[in-house]
């Protein structure tokens, strides 16, 4: 399912997920390899997120939104012209890759998720 309610801000690619609504956010190194290698496909964010899988703004989107906002200062308008100058690179690159195997799947950093995510390993092997 698609993100909904994509919105820039800065440097960050911002949107929602469809099915809880829980905001996530990406920057441009992200978007590259998340469309390079998992055809645009994440998890929802936990520990706030529904962990479904949802499928990140194209950079056609992007496009799009930038030329129907107003530029202030840089910002996206930097990181959109970063992608069209490596698209090419991106191309030479993606004929020597393998075909993602699965969809890519976002782990966060914060100290609650690790905790949680340490606490269900220690159950799982405890089976």
């Amino acid at each position: 399912m698609d993100c909904v309610n994509v919105r820039l801000n800065g440097e960050l690619i911002q949107f929602d997920c469809p099915n809880c609504g829980v905001d996530a956010e990406i920057n441009e190194d992200t978007l590259r390899e998340i469309w390079t290698n998992f055809e645009g496909m994440v998890t929802c964010p936990l520990p706030s997120g529904c962990n479904s899988f949802i499928k990140i703004p194209s950079k056609e989107q992007i496009r799009e939104i930038r030329h129907t906002s107003v530029p202030v200062g840089g910002g996206i308008n930097d990181v959109i012209g970063r992608l069209n100058e490596t698209e090419s690179e991106q191309d030479a690159e993606e004929e020597d890759k393998p075909a993602p195997s699965r969809p890519f799947r976002y782990v966060s950093q914060s100290d609650e998720a690790s905790e949680w995510a340490e606490d269900f390993e220690n159950k799982k092997s405890a089976i």
